[in-house]
């Protein structure tokens, strides 16, 4: 039988059994556990790295409020993308390319300019054709899509945010008789040049494939829409205007490590 006197257990004082751990040495496990963990991830950054190289068309016009005559405009894409973080299906892609953007307007000068017509110009029709160039940088997470996916195979959406840097701005207007192309810089076009903005930003979705080759790389094919939020004209006047395109892009990627 059982000895109900038996004395009690008494727990052990941690302090006792562990004597030597304190604050400080607490702090310096978990700062070698977190240099662990930042070394393990940047091991696995490099490891599925990529670089690709993309081109191909814009068709680009203003969308807004006081763009509601806008029509497209085609121009070219081209750059480079570098995958820095693969979790799962997951991939984290930034982009650099230069891409070619604007809107054309066939209406009367008057109603563009705001002008009356004069005896000189009549209504005679123009049209008005604004060329903007940029280095967009998109930021995408890339997802590929279990649905159809084989080894060689890969449907995948995209999506984020944009930031684009204006390089040049040309301005064409083109008439029966003839056309002017002139630099946003040039001194007709003053206003124009201080109205439009520097920069723009927005946000970019797109669907597409990845085809493998082995030994080569990937081939990619996606399409996408991109659509600014900054406003291109900043002059409180008919500034309701930003930029839309819908792009085709086709390109080749290879590792920059092997896989695991």
């Amino acid at each position: 039988m059982l000895n109900k006197s038996a004395p009690a257990i008494n727990k052990p004082d941690m302090k006792q059994v562990y004597p030597n751990i304190s604050r400080s040495r607490l702090h310096k496990l978990l700062h070698i556990l977190l240099v662990t963990l930042v070394f393990t991830l940047g091991c696995t950054i490099a490891v599925h790295a990529q670089i690709g190289f993309k081109g191909g068309v814009n068709l680009a016009n203003f969308i807004g409020q006081d763009a509601a005559n806008s029509e497209d405009v085609m121009g070219l894409n081209a750059g480079i993308s570098l995958t820095l973080i693969q979790i799962g299906p997951l991939a984290i892609t930034p982009e650099v390319y230069y891409a070619q953007k604007g809107a054309r307007f066939s209406d009367q000068l008057r109603q563009i300019g705001e002008t009356e017509p004069t005896p000189e110009t009549g209504e005679e029709l123009f049209d008005l054709e604004f060329r903007l160039d940029y280095i967009e940088v998109p930021i995408l997470a890339k997802i590929t899509l279990p649905i159809g996916s084989r080894d060689y195979f890969r449907p995948f959406i995209l999506g984020g945010p944009i930031y684009a840097w204006r390089l040049d701005c040309q301005i064409s207007l083109t008439s029966a008789e003839q056309q002017s192309i002139e630099e946003c810089t040039d001194e007709q076009f003053t206003d124009v040049r201080t109205a439009f903005n520097n920069a723009d930003r927005g946000f970019v979705v797109g669907t597409g494939i990845d085809l493998d080759i082995p030994y080569l790389g990937t081939i990619t094919l996606d399409g996408r829409y991109v659509r600014g939020l900054s406003r291109l004209r900043d002059d409180g006047v008919n500034d309701d205007i930003h930029n839309r395109s819908f792009t085709l892009m086709l390109g080749y990627s290879f590792g920059l490590g092997a896989r695991r």
